[in-house]
């Protein structure tokens, strides 16, 4: 119901966003960790890797998403549960709705904005600052400019784990 509205929201927002996506995605939703670890063992195989409250893919025929149900935070007014769901939606309707590639920085960047999304029966809260990406303007690690403008896409700091949590150390699921 929540993707619903955010698909809604955006479809609203921005008369360039492709929210029909080309290929179907299916949700599924697990009920606790040790299901998830059932769906996505590779994060459970080496010690201090992320736990992830939702891990997604794309098929040929289909996109994929896997959320755990048992995920819950203590501020629910301004920080969404399941960011990294809402991160990996957003990510696909943005990167579906261009016929090129866009810089990474920017698509992450935009998804992440949208990850914090508030959904409630009467209200959408589209993007509500999140206090770890703060911190982490705040303490200074980020990219110098220059470098995020060239950084290929098949940069570590845009496709793995390890260079993600550098940048954005709080993202991860404890």
């Amino acid at each position: 119901w929540q993707l619903e509205q955010m698909r809604s929201a955006m479809a609203a927002l921005w008369s360039w966003a492709s929210v029909d996506l080309a290929k179907p995605l299916k949700v599924f939703v697990v009920k606790d960790e040790q299901a998830m670890r059932m769906m996505a063992p590779q994060y459970w195989e080496q010690k201090g890797e992320m736990r992830p409250a939702t891990v997604w893919v794309s098929g040929r025929d289909e996109h994929y998403m896997v959320l755990r149900a048992d995920v819950r935070n203590d501020d629910t007014a301004t920080l969404n549960p399941y960011a990294s769901s809402y991160f990996a939606y957003a990510n696909l309707v943005i990167v579906s709705s261009f016929d090129r590639d866009l810089p990474p920085w920017f698509s992450r960047g935009l998804a992440g904005v949208l990850s914090n999304t508030i959904v409630r029966n009467d209200e959408i809260r589209l993007g509500p600052p999140i206090p770890w990406h703060l911190e982490t303007l705040r303490d200074g690690l980020h990219i110098p400019l220059q470098q995020l403008l060239t950084m290929p896409r098949s940069a570590p700091d845009f496709r793995d784990d390890v260079g993600l949590r550098r940048h954005h150390p709080h993202h991860a699921t404890r």
